[in-house]
């Protein structure tokens, strides 16, 4: 990915907030990344106000069957296709290092 924006310049221990955004050429994907540097280092949890957990959407339910063996093959841990009762959906969700969950989502159509 390549840096379209960064705000400041440079990290420093009296900055209190860093702001990069990364974009991905070949698909125009991107993502901004927010860090403060008050936090003082706790797991996240989706119970405490704030974010609850990140998703992707793939196109294809075929999508996520390649995204578990991807994840089997980095010794990811993760959930499993699962298909809730109350959807026609499917999903595969896995945590990063910082404990936040992250979920490929197929969407019925």
């Amino acid at each position: 990915m390549e840096v379209t924006y960064q705000y400041p310049p440079a990290m420093g221990p009296d900055v209190p907030m860093a702001y990069v955004c990364l974009r991905e050429p070949s698909t125009d994907l991107e993502i901004c990344l927010v860090h403060h540097s008050t936090n003082p280092g706790d797991l996240f949890s989706e119970f405490r106000t704030g974010l609850d957990h990140l998703e992707f959407l793939v196109a294809r339910r075929a999508d996520l069957d390649q995204w578990v063996a991807h994840l089997d093959a980095l010794g990811v841990a993760h959930s499993g296709i699962t298909e809730p009762s109350y959807t026609r959906n499917a999903m595969l969700t896995f945590r990063d290092p910082d404990n936040i969950q992250l979920e490929f989502f197929w969407r019925a159509s």
